[in-house]
């Protein structure tokens, strides 16, 4: 299930987070996972001391990380070996030794 939360800042969102997380975790079968997935570094540090604050740990099948972290560890790095590149791929790096500057 997703849920989206909209408020302004003040507003509870990391609190109604930490909550919900452990509403959750109290349903979950312990072989599984929760993921909670936000954008930046300090999201994730509010959202796992907001939750060792109030429940006294992080349990293990709790996982709170980036969009980029969750990308790298769980989709990425598990499956690489089936990622097929392409024989005129170019990274970035080599596109800027013969020139083509980065525009990201």
């Amino acid at each position: 299930m997703i849920k989206f939360r909209i408020s302004g800042a003040g507003g509870g969102k990391t609190t109604g987070l930490v909550e919900e997380i452990y509403y959750r975790y109290l349903q979950l079968a312990e072989y599984k996972k929760i993921y909670v997935i936000t954008y930046t570094n300090y999201a994730v540090k509010q959202i796992i001391q907001n939750y060792i604050n109030k429940y006294g740990y992080l349990p293990d099948n709790i996982k709170i990380m980036t969009v980029h972290k969750f990308c790298i560890k769980e989709i990425i790095n598990p499956y690489y070996q089936y990622i097929v590149i392409p024989k005129n791929f170019k990274r970035i790096k080599d596109l800027e030794k013969i020139g083509i500057k980065r525009y990201i």
